[in-house]
């Protein structure tokens, strides 16, 4: 699949952008929503144009059951869209001069994760199962099943050996990645369970929810460690300071904390967002917390002392995940808009817009090494771009 469009000036040197297309839709209604803040003055929005291509995507009739493998599957010529309840997820992978579309997931996808060095691709979504792609050919390797209902978050431990993830039948799962193996599952929630994130030290495994609690578990035995409280309604996503010590949270109740893991308190809460803080991501020297919230702004805080100290808004809708690149200097923004948006953090200046998706896009994530993004959007054609 050749492609022939360009992101000019998004981030230098890099010639590989993974592009993840899925089913997404509306995130699950939330029981409360708190009272707004106005949100402060805001940077401008960029004023660089990007192009982009339209790949329709073939998915097979219907997912493997059990651990599985199967080869990769191109992309189709471009036809007409699906029709609206046609909600099949698909994974393109674009690189300078072609692409790949990786199908096989049977309902709309929901997060993806990249495994430490770069080399494999986790996706979950509403068909219930977790499947594993081989980045450099596109390739399956593996489809999990387990879980009873519509899995909605993945993470790679730190080492790479284990998966973890969550879904709406209340449990977190962890496997193996080798041999495609469940090696337990983690019963604690009373709710659908929406985010989790691994410690550097891939010790401790943060997981959280629609029961408004973080819980805390141990990798090794599967035994609970502790449980976070004090959000006022559900939390979105959580992530581990790159020193292991805090953990950060986003919540429908308008804010973002950060906890002190040593005494399970909060040390802070951010409060500026106008609306639901959707997603939160530690900027990688773990002095910056970027936040990014359904009021259409990410936003970029103090670790030490709480300050916000900018405000993005090139999104006119909701920004539903944010992610650091790993030198830190760029932050990626995926929303409800249909594009995802890359800001140069020194200057708060837009440098990127990735287009070319026909729906919400629901996830963003660099790639290890810096090189590859990779994000997941809802039911539609697939937009692949290359930088040019």
């Amino acid at each position: 699949m050749q492609l022939t469009c360009g992101v000019r000036g998004l981030i230098g040197g890099c010639a590989l952008l993974a592009l993840v297309a899925c089913g997404g839709g509306d995130p699950p209604a939330a029981t409360t929503q708190p009272a707004t803040v106005a949100p402060p003055t805001s940077v401008p929005s960029p004023t660089a144009a990007a192009t982009a291509a339209i790949r329709a995507a073939t998915v097979p009739a219907a997912p493997p059951t059990g651990v599985s493998t199967a080869p990769a599957t191109r992309a189709s010529s471009p036809t007409s869209p699906p029709r609206a309840t046609a909600t099949r997820g698909t994974a393109t992978v674009a690189a300078r001069g072609g692409a790949r579309t990786l199908t096989g997931h049977t309902d709309r996808l929901y997060a993806v994760a990249f495994s430490p060095d770069g080399k494999t691709l986790a996706s979950v979504g509403f068909d219930k199962t977790l499947r594993l792609w081989e980045v450099a050919t596109g390739g399956e390797l593996r489809t999990l099943t387990g879980h009873a209902d519509r899995t909605t978050a993945v993470a790679f431990s730190p080492d790479g050996t284990l998966l973890a993830t969550t879904s709406f039948d209340m449990t977190v799962k962890l496997w193996d990645v080798a041999s495609g193996r469940e090696v337990r599952t983690l019963n604690g929630h009373s709710n659908w369970v929406f985010g989790l994130a691994f410690s550097p030290d891939g010790k401790t495994l943060a997981s959280t929810g629609f029961d408004t609690t973080i819980l805390l578990w141990d990798v090794a035995s599967g035994a609970r460690t502790g449980q976070l409280t004090g959000h006022g309604g559900t939390i979105f996503s959580v992530a581990f300071s790159p020193d292991g010590r805090s953990l950060a949270s986003g919540s429908l109740d308008n804010t973002a904390k950060i906890w002190d893991l040593a005494t399970g308190t909060a040390r802070l809460t951010l409060v500026g967002h106008a609306t639901r803080v959707f997603s939160v991501a530690f900027s990688p020297d773990g002095a910056t917390l970027a936040t990014g919230s359904f009021d259409g702004t990410a936003k970029l805080w103090s670790v030490a002392t709480g300050q916000e100290s900018l405000t993005l808004t090139s999104h006119p809708d909701s920004v539903t995940a944010v992610a650091f690149s790993p030198d830190g200097r760029f932050l990626a923004g995926a929303g409800f808009d249909k594009i995802a948006i890359v800001w140069e953090i020194a200057s708060g200046r837009a440098v990127g817009t990735l287009s070319g998706h026909t729906d919400r896009v629901m996830f963003v994530a660099f790639s290890p090494d810096g090189r590859s993004l990779g994000r997941i959007c809802s039911c539609g054609r697939v937009g692949a771009l290359e930088e040019g």
